[in-house]
């Protein structure tokens, strides 16, 4: 049941007849402390206000910057631009949660306004319109108490969806991580291989190269001894 209709019944109770009217023999001590209370809700709703306003700078903030690094493309990693983006989410869950408390606030000062009203226009009530006053009150402060309930269920609830989704888009991050890492290490084995091959090609080479030098040198010495046996021959 809304405010509105809770506030319908006070009214349709009183006009009914459903309590009965009784002389006043006092003035209503609750026309003070409802002002209070009236003066009190202003002021902060002020605060409410300048909540909102805040929340909305910050959600506008951060889409801003979450829009420019877009742009730059890989100018930053994934897992920041995951990180910006979650910030954002949260930015924008905030202003939702702000604004639904302002208006939350702004029902108690209405209420807060009629009851001023009918009490300042009104003798006070005896015992039993108190008691039935009383009871729409209370169902009244259980009913905001429930809005504020289901507005922190709310809040956590966005909460949770966005860190769910951090850590989801965390996790993506990493695997591809994990798989460029995999792909790049088998790149490394096989130019490591193909290098190794290459070495041990250019080794074989090298080895039958010093073996041919070495023949080449062993001929070479063998000529040489035998042109020194001619020396003498040809000397003589």
């Amino acid at each position: 049941m809304s405010v509105r209709a809770l506030l319908s019944l006070v009214s349709l109770a009183v006009a009914v007849g459903a309590v009965p009217a009784q002389k006043p023999t006092k003035p209503n001590p609750d026309v003070d402390t409802l002002r209070d209370d009236l003066e009190l809700l202003a002021a902060q709703l002020e605060v409410k206000k300048a909540q909102v306003n805040a929340a909305e700078t910050k959600a506008q903030a951060a889409g801003e910057q979450l829009k420019r690094l877009e742009q730059l493309g890989g100018a930053i990693s994934p897992t920041e631009l995951a990180q910006l983006k979650s910030v954002a989410d949260t930015a924008k869950a905030e202003v939702v949660i702000r604004k639904a408390e302002l208006t939350e606030h702004q029902v108690k000062i209405n209420v807060t306004n009629r009851r001023l009203d009918r009490v300042a226009q009104q003798p006070a009530a005896n015992d039993a319109k108190d008691e039935t006053l009383n009871k729409i009150l209370a169902a009244l402060v259980a009913r905001e108490q429930a809005d504020a309930a289901r507005l922190e269920r709310e809040k956590k609830e966005a909460v949770d969806r966005t860190l769910l989704e951090e850590k989801r888009r965390a996790e993506a991050v990493a695997a591809m991580q994990k798989e460029a890492e995999e792909r790049a290490k088998v790149e490394r084995e096989q130019r490591r291989q193909q290098l190794a091959e290459r070495l041990n090609g250019l080794t074989a080479e090298l080895d039958v190269a010093k073996t041919r030098i070495a023949q080449l040198e062993a001929l070479k010495s063998a000529i040489e001894k035998e042109l020194e046996q001619f020396k003498p021959k040809v000397e003589r």
